[in-house]
């Protein structure tokens, strides 16, 4: 004690290399145990930013042998001296998290300000589909209402009952409602913010959470004004003044944070201020919350599928290396073992993810007024029914077979070769999908035959 430990790194400096070996405490199993599990971190840690930069770098559909190539030699340069056992662990923890991710979102508003329109559209649900939140209805209820998603359980939409009352309390208000259980508060208004929406945001504030301010029937104000002023009807000025004004309002009302506002149509999500109000909840909710919420959202639009891509190409590697270092099971005929029921989950859920399987197509045709056989007709991709494991060891085998003559694969360890060879099948798998889910998008709006028209019209502008 005291200045003992100082005298000790002094005499350390001091000492030629064996004398100061001698110097040093001995070592504990618990004290070598640790310095272990650090080394494994770093190592698997460094792994997953190689495996970052190469989705970055390499476009493993022009550059297979690249790609095939540098997986093997850092997975085995990683983990031939161990740590494989402990990183798989993480990983597969890291996932079951991820899959019991819950999101509450509290939606509040007066009677008829479009809070179940809101909630259903959110939920890919028209009203008179079951399980949708009814609209139009007179709200007697004094508690909360949740409503799960179909697709994901674990996110919940809570149509709290209306702040219209005049024995309105903010703080008697959130108490009831048990603030704490929601991550983020949407406040719908249909015409104008009400003193009683501008209390509630200050208590939600004061308990520091989030909260948005949502204009809603845009679409219905913006055909009320076309049709009262037809020769000066101008769209975006209309939306401007209608932003404008409701920040002027909530200027006079918050001195620092205003909440933000957006003004949204819940019969078309892909319009006015919604992609917007999902950039700011992506922001501003923690990672694994903002996964779930994007997960989702229906396919409003191009962007939308394109992030969910993003999001689960990150999580590929992840699965492959699950599948690559627990219950790998060795293939007959090939040089290499996985768990192939793991990789048949994945793709099923990636289904889900892009709305392909049965029941979503199925919503999807009751709001697009289309014969749900229009929709599947445009799936390049096998049907959701087909996948089974024998069609995923084809796809494996598949794609080992595109692998084969890039490298000799007596040198290459049978997990990293597993890991390389499902982390390639599962990635061209999930582009697949994202292309389907967008020709599913573009049939259920029309835009396909809009398009169309478009290259007919312009084929026929050249010819003349």
């Amino acid at each position: 004690m005291y200045d003992f430990p100082l005298r000790q790194r002094t005499l350390q400096d001091e000492c030629i290399d064996p004398q100061r070996h001698a110097l040093l405490p001995p070592q504990d199993p618990g004290r070598k145990m640790h310095n272990k599990m650090l080394s494994n971190k770093k190592k698997f840690l460094a792994f997953v930013e190689f495996i970052k930069s190469l989705q970055k770098n390499v476009d493993i559909k022009s550059d297979p042998a690249t790609y095939f190539n540098e997986v093997i030699k850092i997975y085995e340069k990683t983990f031939s001296d161990g740590g494989m056992k402990e990183a798989v662990f993480e990983v597969k923890e890291e996932l079951e998290v991820l899959e019991n991710t819950e999101l509450d979102i509290a939606i509040t508003g007066e009677v008829g300000s479009g809070k179940s329109s809101l909630i259903n559209a959110l939920r890919g649900l028209k009203a008179e589909d079951d399980g949708a939140a009814p609209v139009g209805v007179t709200e007697t209820t004094l508690n909360p209402n949740a409503y799960s998603h179909p697709d994901y359980p674990k996110v919940k939409f809570w149509d709290l009952p209306g702040i219209g009352s005049p024995n309105f309390s903010p703080d008697s208000y959130l108490k009831k409602m048990d603030f704490p259980r929601y991550d983020f508060f949407i406040i719908v208004g249909s015409e104008r913010f009400q003193s009683n929406h501008i209390d509630l945001a200050h208590a939600i504030q004061k308990m520091e959470k989030k909260c948005y301010f949502v204009r809603s029937k845009v679409d219905s104000d913006l055909y009320n004004m076309e049709r009262s002023y037809p020769k000066t009807f101008n769209e975006e000025e209309v939306l401007e003044k209608m932003t404008n004004d409701v920040k002027k309002q909530l200027r006079k009302c918050f001195r620092n944070t205003i909440p933000q506002v957006f003004l949204i149509s819940s019969r078309d999500l892909g319009k006015y201020d919604f992609p917007r109000l999902v950039e700011t909840l992506e922001k501003d909710l923690p990672s694994l919350k903002r996964l779930a919420f994007l997960l989702s959202l229906p396919n409003f639009s191009s962007e939308v599928i394109e992030k969910k891509k993003s999001a689960l190409k990150s999580h590929i590697w992840k699965i492959s290396l699950v599948s690559a270092g627990i219950n790998a099971i060795p293939l007959p005929g090939l040089p290499l073992a996985c768990d192939v029921a793991l990789l048949l989950v994945s793709m099923v859920a990636f289904y889900k993810r892009f709305e392909l399987d049965d029941g979503s197509l199925a919503r999807l045709a009751r709001l697009a007024r289309k014969p749900v056989e229009e929709l599947k007709a445009v799936i390049k991709s096998p049907q959701r029914k087909e996948i089974t494991l024998d069609l995923v060891v084809k796809k494996i085998f598949h794609t080992l077979q595109c692998f084969l003559p890039v490298s000799p694969v007596r040198s290459l360890a049978s997990a990293g070769l597993s890991f390389a060879t499902t982390y390639w099948m599962l990635s061209r798998f999930l582009g697949n999908l994202a292309e389907d889910a967008e020709r599913v998008r573009k049939k259920a709006l029309g835009l396909e035959e809009c398009e169309a028209e478009h290259l007919r019209a312009k084929q026929n502008w050249h010819k003349t």
